[in-house]
């Protein structure tokens, strides 16, 4: 798909129990994660 988030959408999903992987990206669109997941990444290597 291109997009970097997929693969880890899966994972969190075959983690989950029963059917609550269907909710991991409900919501939120990849750039949202992305965003999130960068300014994290910000934050880190700012302490």
């Amino acid at each position: 798909t291109g997009h970097p988030i997929v693969p880890l959408v899966n994972l969190l999903k075959e983690a989950c129990i029963k059917n609550y992987g269907e909710y991991v990206h409900w919501g939120a669109t990849t750039q949202d994660i992305m965003d999130t997941g960068n300014i994290l990444q910000v934050k880190k290597a700012k302490n």
